[in-house]
């Protein structure tokens, strides 16, 4: 989501090179950052950006995948729907301990002792960059429908890989 002449994806590569670029460049930027400047401890920022934002995001399409029904198809597919335990997809059981761990290790990266200043910090910076990445997402989505262009058609259309 993106503007047409950054968010393209290149012929040669079969990807979006220059999306990749900047997150290369950003990922550059962000290390000389935490080398430079960081606080004690304050990699923990981003461990806890990434229990949420990455691992507790994977873990919640886990535990449902196997009942949506947009993508029944993938699932009915897959040599995994078979595995159950108690009549419950594997994956679903998976997706729920995983989810049950992330609370875990989320809770006690809250409520560290002597560390609340940091806690408090990142969950602001944590509300920021969601808030960046959800209105950067609607954005484009209402741009690009002013243009004509149904994004949830076109992802509706792209095949399940």
């Amino acid at each position: 989501m993106g503007p047409k002449w950054f968010t393209d994806i290149n012929p040669r590569w079969a990807s979006p090179v220059k999306n990749h670029i900047l997150c290369f460049i950003l990922g550059e930027i962000g290390i000389l950052l935490y080398v430079l400047w960081q606080e004690q401890m304050s990699g923990l920022s981003v461990t806890g950006l990434e229990i949420v934002s990455v691992f507790g995001v994977t873990a919640i399409a886990a535990t449902i995948f196997p009942f949506v029904k947009k993508v029944k198809h993938i699932w009915e597919a897959s040599p995994y729907n078979k595995w159950r335990v108690l009549g419950i997809p594997a994956v679903t059981i998976g997706g729920i301990v995983n989810l049950i761990y992330l609370a875990i290790l989320f809770y006690f990266f809250i409520v560290m002792p002597d560390l609340e200043g940091l806690a408090i910090g990142s969950l602001i910076f944590y509300l920021v960059i969601w808030g960046l990445g959800i209105a950067w997402y609607m954005f484009w989505k209402w741009r690009n429908k002013e243009v004509g262009i149904d994004v949830g058609m076109a992802y509706d259309e792209l095949p399940p890989e």
